[in-house]
């Protein structure tokens, strides 16, 4: 098992559209911190920094979604999947070891981009507001933040690597998910809004922001982790049961 997660974990550091993807975000977030920098009257404080780290989370759940979704789905469609079963026949563990790999990669690169984003921001990040009293700010609560952030990255890793896994490409999971988003919760939202509570874009935003919130009144931070979890979990074992009776070509 270890051997076949390193193997994993090889391939996705190497995979070329990680590499440019990758590129692209530090060189975007580079851009964001020269423009803030550049056009600053002196209202940048350090505690705004934790509301543009808010601003980021949705462009790194995308990201935690494609890793997720490509870590299986280029495979099916270089129909390597087939070639992989017959060095490890145990389906099983191959997609526990290619789920875990592409939520290990999640982890690293998000948090690596959050470490960037931080600091093309602190030179323009001063302690105090030239405009007034400037809100109380944490370290300890902005790490925290970030944590939250990487935690629903992942989630969304996995229900992207579900999707991938079932639908056999990387298409039908960023499909599956814009349908789901756009078409499902805004019917759910609509027409029955007692449901709204279980819908998957209301609890990550619940455990991203970390606090009560309008649209979310009858559950805690921790309850929503759990049940996004929840989602998480039920999604990969649809997807393992796919993957163990499909006829692979």
């Amino acid at each position: 098992m270890t051997r076949l997660f390193g193997s994993e974990m090889t391939r996705l550091a190497s995979r070329r559209l990680f590499r440019w993807l990758l590129i692209l975000f530090i060189g975007g977030l580079v851009l964001i911190g020269v423009l803030i920098y550049v056009n600053d009257d002196g209202a940048f404080t350090r505690a705004e920094m934790s509301d543009a780290m808010l601003g980021l989370a949705f462009p790194l759940l995308m990201f935690g979604w494609l890793v997720g979704a490509s870590a299986i789905g280029a495979e099916w469609g270089h129909r390597t999947v087939s070639a992989l079963l017959t060095w490890e026949p145990r389906r099983s563990r191959v997609l526990v070891a290619k789920a875990a790999a592409a939520s290990v990669c999640t982890v690293l690169w998000v948090v690596a981009l959050q470490i960037v984003f931080t600091a093309v921001l602190l030179p323009t990040a001063t302690g105090e507001s030239a405009f007034g009293p400037t809100p109380a700010f944490s370290w300890g609560e902005y790490a925290e933040l970030g944590g939250r952030i990487v935690l629903v990255a992942v989630v969304a890793s996995l229900l992207g690597f579900g999707l991938a896994t079932i639908g056999k490409n990387t298409g039908a999971a960023l499909g599956g998910g814009m349908a789901y988003l756009l078409i499902v919760e805004s019917l759910v939202r609509a027409y029955k809004p007692s449901w709204s509570d279980w819908l998957l874009s209301t609890n990550m935003v619940r455990v991203i922001e970390g606090s009560a919130d309008a649209t979310l009144q009858s559950r805690t931070t921790t309850e929503a982790a759990v049940l996004l979890g929840a989602y998480a979990a039920g999604m990969f074992l649809l997807a393992l049961w796919f993957f163990r009776r499909r006829e692979m070509v």
